[in-house]
């Protein structure tokens, strides 16, 4: 089966950081500022009431909410730690013709074009989901068969309804 485009890449510590704290955590880092914020605005509403010990309790709440929001990607990495400590770091293939074929760790899987559900895209890879919670993970440095911009013409003529999503 001939293939058009090809993308090799080995998973990196800051490819796995970025995609917890922009993907997998980012609607509890939302709660936790939202909660930040209200924890503040609520402590220094009562200190302008001359109310010191709710203010305090609103206070620390605020404190606890920064706290758990900056740390909430480390402690879902703590978690979900494989992709961390595979070690030796094997290369990824993911061969793009009439099928995806992903080659990880000497297994072959297969995916068709209509399973991908959605793409994000990200400053050094793109996440192309495909079945909750598998997703294939391209690099953008790694096409040595094929070029990016006619790569995702490819990926248009193939899903021209796929949503992609650009994470800042």
């Amino acid at each position: 089966m001939p293939y058009q485009f090809e993308n090799r890449y080995t998973l990196t510590d800051e490819m796995v950081l970025e995609y917890v704290s922009q993907v997998c955590c980012k609607n509890l880092l939302r709660g936790s500022f939202l909660a930040f914020s209200l924890g503040t605005g609520l402590c220094l509403l009562f200190l302008l009431f001359h109310q010191r010990i709710p203010a305090a309790i609103a206070g620390f709440f605020a404190a606890a909410s920064l706290v758990s929001g900056i740390y909430i990607p480390f402690f879902f990495l703590r978690r979900h730690p494989a992709p961390l400590q595979s070690s030796p770091r094997h290369e990824t293939v993911v061969r793009f013709g009439e099928q995806i074929q992903l080659t990880e760790n000497g297994r072959n899987d297969f995916f068709d074009y209509e399973q991908i559900s959605k793409v994000h895209v990200f400053h050094t890879f793109y996440v192309l989901h495909v079945a909750s919670p598998e997703v294939i993970v391209l690099s953008t440095s790694g096409f040595p068969n094929g070029e990016l911009i006619p790569f995702w013409r490819f990926m248009r003529e193939k899903r021209p309804d796929l949503k992609i999503e650009v994470i800042h």
